[in-house]
């Protein structure tokens, strides 16, 4: 289970989200890149 470290937790505070919050690998986001550019 992943947890927010206190510099997440007070941006969320402060800001009401987090970001960035990475749910693609590295790989992953390369190829939905390179499809992106192909549009």
């Amino acid at each position: 289970m992943a947890y927010l470290s206190p510099n997440q937790l007070k941006q969320y505070e402060d800001e009401g989200f987090v970001s960035p919050i990475n749910i693609f690998s590295k790989e992953k986001v390369k190829e939905i890149r390179r499809r992106l550019l192909i549009l």
